[in-house]
């Protein structure tokens, strides 16, 4: 479990099994998006998205097909436009991969 952190209230993890090719995301306490809450995958200069984490009444759950050992940073912003490449905000709570 690697927890990730910011400066608000947000509460989220990172969940993996060393070995496997999956993960999850999961957060709470999530104040209302202004635009989507993107997460995002960093390491050797990539950047990959595996997807968008849907609240409901706080809650979010995202399952990622990877292996969470290629990447350093796991980060979630809230993207005004849901197709963007890269973040284009600064991290709502993020941590790095160990």
């Amino acid at each position: 479990v690697v927890p990730l952190a910011g400066p608000g209230s947000e509460r989220a993890s990172m969940v993996y099994v060393h070995g496997e090719q999956r993960m999850y995301v999961m957060a709470s306490s999530l104040p209302e998006a202004e635009g989507v809450y993107r997460v995002w995958l960093l390491g050797d200069d990539k950047t990959w998205s595996p997807g968008i984490l849907e609240p409901n009444h706080g809650v979010a759950f995202l399952f990622v097909r990877t292996d969470p050992e290629q990447w350093e940073i796991v980060m979630v912003t809230d993207e005004p436009d849901e197709e963007a490449p890269s973040p284009t905000t600064s991290p709502l709570v993020s941590a790095t991969v160990e």
